[in-house]
């Protein structure tokens, strides 16, 4: 299930490409949407409130889609999903521990004071970048062909955001050696503990 939400998320650009392009955006927006309902059913019996929300958020999206803008709508998805989780990042700047800290908990704790402050700064750094992103999906939305749109969201977004991964995964560990546990078991790190620390920034 996992591999099939990557998959989807990855896959998501060209599909609505191809929809847009045999001028099918309707159909594949009322599809979208009777998956979506399907799986909050699924996540509201499983009392899966983070994923409920997700969903609800995507539903609200697509139905606007929908009824006004199709093709604009499902292009400007990308950008949503950038401003959310850039909004996660900015909002756990308030709490004792920002994102990326509660990150470095997990792999080691306690933090020195300078780890802390250079999480802060990190995860700042990601909520402008997140945010950077976002707003280059709505430009290349609005004003651009929808080849140009595919070929960023669905391989240049993911390609600058692995360079920006990989290159403060290298910065860090040279500022912090004692800290480098290996770029790949970074990675897998990230990806594993993401459940937990998005659903405990959710949190009032």
């Amino acid at each position: 299930m996992l591999y099939l939400r990557i998959f989807l998320v990855i896959a998501y650009p060209l599909i609505i490409f191809l929809a847009i392009k045999s001028g099918i955006s309707s159909i594949t927006v009322l599809f979208l949407i009777s998956f979506l309902l399907f799986h909050s059913y699924k996540q509201l019996l499983k009392k899966n409130y983070l994923n409920l929300i997700i969903l609800f958020a995507l539903l609200i999206a697509l139905c606007f889609a929908f009824f006004y803008a199709h093709a604009i709508t499902l292009k400007l998805t990308p950008a949503f999903i950038n401003f959310a989780i850039a909004a996660i990042f900015l909002a756990s700047l308030k709490k004792e521990s920002p994102l990326i800290a509660q990150y470095a908990k997990l792999e080691r704790s306690p933090l020195p004071s300078q780890v802390q402050a250079y999480c802060r700064q990190m995860t700042l750094a990601w909520g402008v970048f997140l945010t950077a992103q976002g707003m280059i999906c709505i430009l290349l939305s609005v004003y651009t062909s929808n080849f140009i749109w595919l070929l960023y969201t669905a391989i240049i977004n993911y390609i600058i955001t692995g360079l920006f991964f990989i290159l403060e995964y290298y910065y860090r560990s040279y500022r912090f050696p004692e800290r480098a546990h290996g770029l790949i078991n970074s990675i897998k790190n990230t990806i594993i503990h993401s459940p937990k620390v998005i659903k405990n920034n959710l949190k009032p």
